[in-house]
């Protein structure tokens, strides 16, 4: 197991150009400046500037918990732990569930329903953090676990789902019960939980041709679809048809790409027709699956300069950010930028237009609530031990209103 180490510190925040000093020592001067140049930091225009936190802790992974101020990780010894930046100049571990579950493994987490979960191979530890109740279970004798889904919070149910040779299988679970079930397999599929027991299927039998892929809509235990035989009737809701007649497509949905509470989908897709170039779209709909919008995410369409990956998007507990990665050309070299979109109303299809956090190389992070700091997204330092980049994103917020005040006033200086 990989541990990163970072250390009781201080903290220098130099947030959306604002810098406020924590009392305390800090990171500074030279050694700061070159942490930041890592960052691409004097290259980019417009950005959100992080703080820099450096401390000595030792944790695994970093996951979006639903608390404020606190991010899940497992500590030294396998247990489900936070790692508490609430008091930014003395960051701390603590314990969430002692002795539990005493292995490493691949972190995950749904902050939106909050809860958490270890993928070990065929294995995987669940924790509510919540209620603190845990559970295991084990799926099958084969394939390795590529998706978990909280499928119902009150009723406490999952759907994890394997991937063996030429097939989906899907298991339920029930952290109440600590009781598992084999629900039966598809050809090679995505899935994406709506909540209060119900489940998008995203079949995809046309390996050449993965934009003819059908959507249907089921619960947890797919009781409305016969295993291996595909759905009663494809597209028989006004949502999955429309899916379905759009041709698109959940890219990587191991992440958290869809929103149960505010019903907004990230996905990709064939939008014209089967011939034209993959779109990436924001999909919305009401709490009846009717009215259904289908939003082109114009911006990220591949330039020239820029090209989206979609294979690390995600979307925020709360719903309010999207964050996505996209390669750059800079000085002659393509290398990695972190972006984030805004995800509210008042932009054209929910979604404001991209800002960036500076240049990374797909360094983990995960979104958090902060008390005094209000939304952030913290990343790690991969390039060295014991550095956490803190970002504030109501930066991001300021940023997005400057260019709607500078819109504002070219129009007016054209009338």
């Amino acid at each position: 197991m990989k541990y990163a180490r970072m250390g009781i510190a201080l903290v220098l925040l130099t947030l959306a150009g604002c810098t406020a000093c924590v009392s305390g020592s800090y990171i500074a001067g030279g050694r700061r400046e070159k942490l930041l140049e890592e960052k691409g930091y004097g290259i980019m225009e417009e950005y959100v500037k992080s703080g820099v936190v450096s401390h000595s802790i030792e944790y695994y992974g970093l996951a979006e918990s639903g608390y404020d101020g606190k991010l899940l990780t497992l500590n030294q010894r396998g247990e489900f732990s936070y790692l508490n930046l609430e008091i930014p100049d003395r960051p701390r571990l603590e314990v969430i569930t002692p002795g539990f579950p005493g292995v490493g493994g691949e972190l995950g987490s749904d902050a939106e329903n909050r809860v958490g979960w270890i993928i070990r191979g065929r294995g995987v530890y669940f924790i509510d953090l919540d209620s603190k109740k845990t559970g295991h279970m084990v799926a099958g004798n084969y394939g390795r676990v590529e998706q978990v889904l909280c499928t119902d919070k009150e009723r406490l149910l999952f759907a994890v789902v394997t991937i063996s040779w030429e097939a989906s299988i899907l298991y339920a679970y029930d952290l109440s019960a600590n009781m598992d079930q084999k629900v039966g397999a598809d050809p090679v599929s995505t899935y994406n939980a709506l909540g209060k027991n119900r489940v998008f299927l995203e079949l995809q039998d046309n390996k050449e041709m993965p934009q003819y892929n059908g959507w249907f809509l089921t619960d947890t235990f797919k009781t409305n679809i016969k295993a291996g035989q595909g759905a009663v009737l494809a597209g028989s809701d006004p949502l999955t048809k429309a899916l379905t007649d759009n041709h698109v497509h959940a890219v990587n949905a191991s992440n958290k790409l869809l929103h149960q509470g505010k019903r907004l989908l990230f996905a990709w897709s064939y939008i014209t027709n089967p011939g034209t170039p993959i779109q990436p779209v924001l999909v919305r709909w009401s709490e009846d699956l009717q009215d259904i919008t289908i939003y082109p995410i114009a911006l990220m369409k591949r330039t020239e300069k820029y090209s989206y990956s979609g294979g690390v998007s995600i979307i925020s507990g709360n719903g309010n950010w999207l964050r996505e990665f996209r390669s750059v050309w800079v000085n002659g070299a393509r290398i990695g930028e972190r972006v984030m979109f805004h995800l509210q109303d008042y932009y054209p299809g929910g979604i404001s237009t991209p800002v960036s956090l500076g240049y990374t190389n797909q360094d983990p992070g995960a979104f958090m609530n902060h008390s005094k700091l209000g939304p952030c997204y913290v990343e790690e330092n991969t390039n060295q031990d014991g550095i956490l980049f803190i970002f504030k994103l109501n930066g991001a917020v300021d940023i997005l209103k400057r260019r709607v005040l500078g819109a504002a006033s070219g129009l007016t200086n054209d009338r």
